[in-house]
């Protein structure tokens, strides 16, 4: 059986590609991100990870180690949102449910994958003249601060706990699911 990492990867690479194009698409590497565009990224940011903080609280064992994760980014959007003074409190995304080990691997395949991401986009934000005058980036900091082991770490992790056909198809169809956040609360 092919490792449950490099398969999510195939299996998702569309879901990937549109959701980074839909966030930011080629804005953030010409340094044209509007501050109505980054505004939209955050609630949408705001609302995925606290769903996803919502759904982790009571899940399988085995990804538990990346609860801390899903509260501190979640923490983190929230503090964004203050700063760019959205109003209210955003909802949380009705998260997909992750009850079992691996629909919960699926979802934090999306979710820990993305910080890897976030650690780019964390340098280049400041570079964008209309989001120049923010005083902090919080979302985005915090991911570049996480370790550079979590996200070896965690693959490793998923390739252990990932071992049938079944479960591999299961945890494919949430990060997919998961990926689907991203469109469906940014419009």
């Amino acid at each position: 059986m092919t490792e449950a990492s490099a398969y999510l990867k195939a299996r998702t690479h569309k879901a990937h590609t549109a959701t980074e194009k839909l966030l930011l698409g080629g804005d953030l590497r010409r340094q044209s991100v509007s501050l109505a565009r980054y505004q939209r990224l955050i609630l949408t940011t705001a609302r995925v990870w606290a769903g996803a903080r919502e759904a982790f609280r009571t899940a399988p064992a085995a990804t538990r180690p990346y609860r801390e994760v899903t509260d501190s980014l979640s923490d983190a959007a929230r503090r964004d949102v203050r700063v760019l003074q959205l109003t209210g409190k955003p909802a949380a995304a009705t998260f997909p449910a992750v009850s079992a080990a691996p629909e919960a691997w699926g979802s934090m395949y999306v979710l820990i994958g993305s910080t890897l991401g976030g650690r780019v986009i964390a340098r280049l934000l400041r570079q964008c003249p209309d989001l120049a005058a923010l005083p902090a980036f919080h979302f985005y900091s915090a991911c570049a601060e996480l370790p550079k082991t979590l996200w070896p770490e965690f693959r490793k992790g998923l390739n252990a706990a990932i071992q049938s056909q079944s479960a591999l198809e299961r945890c494919a169809r949430q990060a997919e699911l998961t990926f689907g956040l991203y469109p469906e609360y940014y419009g």
